[in-house]
Order: structure tokens, then C-alpha cells, then sequence
């Protein structure tokens, strides 16, 4: 028994320091998807902190050192909304978190709010309540140190995270035909996919458990297994397909243009369209023309069609039309801080940053950032009158 239990102890913390690895290759070498990658960055140091959490369980350290208990329960409230806010930005091409995204995380803030006495109370008192919780492995998940009833947490999370996986599973299901000509590719879709399908069995498993505690005395175990799973995928997917996280990989496999004739990009290649494009878009803003096909992109900056889309498609997720639309919205947002643009109606803001149409502008701008123009603006307003009072 004893050595099962160390057997554990490592492997959750090889687990834990996978899941901080992978959040420090997110958060350091991401230039595409910037905010999902950031947001999935915090979701796996939230579930590196748990699984570290719950395998200290098994030592001493508690008792060592009190105060950690219970130290990071409120981070049990943040890993579903990150989750489901990553899948959203990533299956919709977002950059950024919506106007009302904060609303996600006030259980988190009250929880750990609640748990403010708890964390204020002595050591020794600490100690003495630790002692009674392990007597026995259900004390440990039944959290009475808050102002709600017993039990009443571990439901409340986990239902929460069986809410977010349906919110995960209807925004995957939309754009289930638009793995090549939307914003996701197919295998940005299959890691969707498997991501959330883990979660969900995560949450469900764990809703079950904490339904009927005394028929599982071994949870802990059942509840780290889980999580080490995510952590696994999330590394294995790193090293073996980046582009799916980050746009980056190594040698770009073989494609076949519309013709049938195969080719290959090189790093250096991907690399070098970047920069030529980045700065072509900067410089000469050619979005602008609502008529700016791909044909003229690759005339203008020498590069072939179906180079160009590939490159798009395979750094981005978006189809040439949708990284298009992304930057004239990018450009809409950038330029409304200056007042004459405050005059204009949508349709002429629309013409402005090169939309054919006031309705297709609409469409783009809440694709991309998740709420109408009008919506979006009006706060803009809002929160400009109240800074200058």
C-alpha cells in the first residue's frame, strides 16, 4: 500500500510539472492565438495546482505546513469558464474575452472570498482540523470550513463543469462543417474534441462521486487519473502536432494545390510569409478595398494562391475571407478612438474598413469579438464617459 501510494506521489508530479511546462511553452513561444493559448495556459497550471493539491494528500505535508490546505480551492471555480472561453476563442477566432466574460469568474472570487476566515485562522487550529479530516477520505471532499452546507462545493463545481462542457459541445457542434473553410482546421477540431470529451468525463465522473461519497473511498485517485490525462494530451499535442496550439512546427508535410501538383512549405518559409504579410497589411492596409481577393494578395506580394492559403489556413485556422474580415475589424477598432469615425452610421464604418455590406460587416465583427458593433461601441462609449466624469 505504501508503495502504491509513493508510485502516485511521483506520477502526479511528473503529471504537474507537465501540465506547468506546457503552460510555460504557451505563454512564452505563442505569437498565433496569443489569448486562447494564454487562456488554455491558465486552465493547466489550474489543474497542475489540484493534482499537486490532492497528492500532497497522500504525505505529510499538511501537516507540516497547515496553511496550504485548502489554499487553492477557489481555483476548482476557474478551470471550467477557462476551458469553455478557450474553446469559444479558438472555435470562433477570437482575440479577447467578451464584454460580459467576467461574470465567469465571481464564483470563483466568492468562494475565495468565504474562505477568507478559514485562511486568516492559526496554524495550530489548522492542524487540529486536519487531523479530523483524514480520519476518514470522505472528510477530506465534504469542505465544511465555508459558510455553505457540506458537500455543497464539490457539487457545485463539478455541475458547473458538466454546464461548461454542454456550452463546449454546442460551440463544436456549430462549426462542425467549417473545419477547413472556417475558423478551425480539422485537426484544431479533433484536439476541440478530445479536449472537451475529456473534461466532460472528468466533471461527469466526478459529479457522480461527489453524489454518493461513501461508495467511493478512493476518489482522489480517480479524480488525479483524470486530470493526468488532460495534461498528457495537452503535451502530446505540443510535441507532435504545435500547429494546433500555436501555428509553429517542424517540417511542413506535403500539400496539393487545386491542380493536383504536390508541394512543401519549410519553416523558413512559413516564417518569411509571415513577415511579408504582417508588414504588407501594416504598411499598405489593402483590406481596405472590399474587392481584395486572394489573387491580388499573391500578385502583390509575390507569393502563390495556394501558398498563401495554405500558410493562412495552417497559422491561423481562418480561411483567406475570415482573416481578411479579422484584420478590417482589427482596423474598425483601432481607428474608433478618432471622433469623426464616432459619426458614422454602420454602413458607413462598414464601407470604411472595406465590407461589401452592413450585414456582413455585423456577422464578422461578432464572430470576432463576440457581441454586435453596436453593443461593442456603445460600451466603448460608456467607458469612456465614466473615465472622464
Amino acid at each position: 500500500m505504501i508503495l502504491r501510494y509513493e508510485l502516485l506521489v511521483i506520477i502526479s508530479f511528473g503529471a504537474f510539472l507537465i501540465g506547468v511546462i506546457c503552460a510555460w511553452i504557451l505563454f512564452s513561444f505563442t505569437k498565433k492565438r496569443r489569448f486562447s493559448n494564454n487562456v488554455l495556459a491558465f486552465g493547466l497550471l489550474g489543474l497542475a495546482m489540484i493534482i499537486v493539491a490532492n497528492t500532497l494528500t497522500y504525505t505529510d505535508i499538511y501537516f507540516r505546513v497547515p496553511h496550504l490546505f485548502r489554499s487553492i480551492f477557489f481555483v476548482h471555480y476557474l478551470i471550467p469558464p477557462l476551458f469553455y472561453i478557450y474553446v469559444r476563442s479558438m472555435a470562433n477566432g477570437e482575440t479577447g474575452f467578451r464584454k460580459y466574460d467576467w461574470l465567469f469568474f465571481v464564483p470563483a472570487t466568492l468562494h475565495f472570498m468565504e474562505m477568507i476566515p478559514f485562511y486568516l485562522t492559526g496554524a495550530d487550529e489548522k492542524l487540529d482540523l486536519i487531523r479530523s479530516l483524514f480520519q476518514s477520505p470522505t472528510n477530506l471532499f465534504a469542505h465544511r470550513e465555508g459558510m455553505l452546507p457540506p458537500f455543497t462545493h464539490p457539487f457545485l463545481k463539478t455541475f458547473l463543469g458538466l454546464i461548461y462542457t454542454y456550452f463546449s459541445i454546442t460551440i463544436l457542434l456549430g462549426v462542425h462543417n467549417n473545419f477547413e473553410n472556417g475558423t478551425m482546421t480539422k485537426k484544431m477540431g479533433i484536439w476541440l474534441w478530445g479536449l472537451v470529451i475529456q473534461l466532460g468525463t472528468f466533471y461527469l465522473l466526478a459529479f457522480i462521486i461527489f453524489c454518493f461519497p461513501y461508495y467511493f473511498s478512493n476518489f482522489i485517485i480517480v479524480v488525479d487519473i483524470l486530470i493526468m490525462g488532460v495534461l498528457l494530451s495537452t503535451a502530446l499535442t505540443l510535441m507532435f502536432h504545435p500547429s494546433v496550439l500555436y501555428g509553429m512546427g517542424l517540417d511542413v508535410q506535403k500539400q496539393q494545390d487545386k491542380n493536383g501538383n504536390t508541394f512543401s512549405l519549410s519553416n523558413e518559409q512559413m516564417i518569411c510569409y509571415e513577415q511579408t504579410i504582417t508588414s504588407f497589411f501594416k504598411d499598405e492596409r489593402p483590406f481596405l478595398n472590399c474587392d481584395y481577393k486572394i489573387n491580388k494578395l499573391s500578385e502583390d506580394i509575390g507569393v502563390p494562391v495556394h501558398h498563401i492559403s495554405y500558410f493562412i489556413n495552417y497559422t491561423y485556422g481562418l480561411s483567406y475571407s475570415n482573416f481578411i474580415n479579422r484584420a478590417r475589424i482589427d482596423h474598425i477598432i483601432s481607428i474608433y478612438q478618432d471622433e469623426k469615425y464616432r459619426q458614422l452610421t454602420l454602413e458607413g464604418i462598414a464601407k470604411e474598413a472595406g465590407f461589401n455590406s452592413r450585414n456582413t460587416f455585423i456577422r464578422a465583427f461578432k464572430k470576432y469579438i463576440g457581441v454586435t458593433p453596436s453593443e461593442y461601441f456603445l460600451g466603448q462609449v460608456e467607458n469612456n464617459d465614466s473615465s472622464n466624469p
